[in-house]
């Protein structure tokens, strides 16, 4: 992009916002004060049409918030686009085009540098599915806040972490740090596509580990994973704001002005936030730790176990020095037992293989193949085996690590994970009881029920055997009394 096409693309961005900001001054009062309240109506209403509140955050009356073109429209002035490219908008039409373009970054990154242009369904819906996550996490934050009470301060922007002492607090606050030094580099080289993609990043990690990890604390109004997650999303809309200006000032106005008094009144005035220290003694610890839980996962898929089913033993090998965090391994994967150490679960298969090694091996062949077969060999531990006489270097041999019955196995970059897959009766009957605490809040969801409200519950007589665990289902669930009734169904009401 030319000097002078960057700069015209900056006027528009300029002209573009004041023409918000005096749409939004000409809303009548009531329609502002629905916009600025801390349990905003247009968040409130992603439950229902998540497109239409995402296009209201640009401040646009309600009566044309759900309008496809619009949104584009609003996707274009949020993304820093070639003035070509506006053109090619109006042409392909609105909802053809929506995640693509306000995936500016990626765009533009394409076109500058010669690559292919990706456009189509399949990006704009993935990009669509990336900016809702940003959007549930803010409704996560305004839902719990609101049941708990909680009001953030200002001054918690000012010393991100300062005195935090739960390991998730801290990593999260580290997470921020390293954020914020790879979106202020990326500004500076002027690659808005580094922009969106550290963010896209930090998103899913407040998503899929943050919150995931601390739903508990969540659950029980916790006041410093709450004030937490608020400093990592509001830190965060200021490192995106200029790529996403309409989307950020709302969530500025939605988190920030409506509950602090003394803020700035935009996300505009706000500054750039400190990058802080990150921690990456700690970050490169998680990332560990996720990948020990990632190839749980994978194990457990593979042996058709549910997530929800509790188990007995993992092991992981390759992953040293995680022994801090056998607790977060277990919780997440709901296992009981986390150990360190070499894998047993496995037995090797060793063949020659002989299109490389049969001319060396020559006449031994035969019985280098026997030896391999009967286990008689020895790894020697850098890919190398010992075998009637012969080393066998990489290459020369084809390994497999066949799974010992009773065991689920995943490995990657070196790091390989077992599962025992034996379940007793009490790790059957736990895994019941875990669904059935799931299949009781996704009921509360569907019938409305508020996160604070409590319940009376009945299971069907076929799970009468669960009422030994009714402490554990009364409190997942918020129930006053969980009892057993003739039905074949479960049943709720409100208490």
């Amino acid at each position: 992009m030319t000097l002078l096409s960057r700069y015209a693309v900056a006027w528009a961005y300029l002209a573009g916002f004041v023409i918000a900001e005096l749409i939004h001054a000409a809303l009548p009062s009531r329609d502002q004060a629905a916009v600025l309240r801390w349990a905003s109506t247009n968040v409130v209403n992603l439950h229902h049409d998540p497109v239409g509140s995402l296009a209201a955050s640009a401040f646009i009356p309600a009566a044309f918030a759900t309008s496809w073109p619009l949104l584009i429209a609003l996707a274009l002035f949020s993304a820093n686009r070639a003035l070509g490219n506006w053109r090619t908008a109006v042409v392909c039409g609105a909802g053809h085009v929506l995640g693509t373009l306000v995936s500016e970054g990626i765009v533009d990154y394409r076109v500058t540098h010669g690559a292919n242009l990706l456009f189509g369904f399949g990006p704009g819906k993935e990009i669509q599915r990336k900016l809702l996550t940003l959007w549930n996490c803010a409704l996560f934050l305004v839902n719990y806040s609101n049941a708990a009470g909680f009001t953030p301060g200002l001054d918690d922007l000012d010393s991100p972490g300062g005195g935090q002492q739960h390991l998730l607090d801290r990593w999260a606050t580290a997470r921020l740090a390293r954020l914020v030094a790879d979106a202020t580099q990326a500004y500076e080289q002027h690659l808005t596509v580094n922009v969106l993609r550290a963010f896209d990043g930090f998103v899913d990690d407040l998503s899929n580990w943050y919150i995931r990890r601390s739903r508990r604390r969540f659950w029980n109004g916790d006041s410093e994973a709450l004030r937490t997650l608020w400093t990592c999303l509001v830190q965060g809309l200021r490192t995106i704001a200029p790529v996403t200006p309409f989307l950020a000032e709302h969530l500025w106005q939605t988190l920030v002005v409506s509950v602090c008094p003394d803020a700035p009144a935009s996300v505009f005035l706000a500054g750039w936030p400190a990058a802080g220290v990150a921690d990456d003694g700690l970050l490169g610890d998680i990332a560990a730790v996720r990948k020990v839980v990632e190839l749980g996962r994978r194990a457990r898929v593979a042996a058709r176990i549910r997530l929800r089913q509790p188990l007995s033993l993992l092991v992981a090998e390759g992953a040293p020095g995680l022994e801090p965090y056998l607790g977060e391994i277990a919780d997440e994967l709901r296992v009981k037992e986390v150990r360190l150490g070499r894998v047993e679960a496995t037995q090797l298969s060793v063949r020659p293989n002989l299109p490389v090694v049969g001319r060396r091996l020559g006449a031994d062949v035969p019985a280098v193949r026997k030896a391999l077969a009967a286990g008689d060999f020895r790894e020697l531990g850098t890919g190398e085996f010992e075998v009637a006489g012969h080393i066998l270097r990489p290459g020369e041999v084809l390994v497999e690590r066949l799974e010992k019955d009773g065991w689920a196995i995943a490995a990657d970059e070196g790091v390989t994970v077992a599962i025992d897959t034996a379940l007793d009766d009490a790790l059957l009957t736990e895994g019941r009881v875990y669904e059935t605490t799931h299949l009781v809040n996704s009921m509360r969801k569907d019938a409305g029920l508020a996160l604070t409200d409590r319940i009376s519950l009945w299971l069907p007589a076929a799970d009468a055997d669960l009422l030994a665990h009714r402490d554990w289902i009364a409190a997942e669930t918020l129930a006053t009394s969980v009892q057993v009734a003739g039905d074949e169904q479960i049943r709720l009401t409100r208490a």
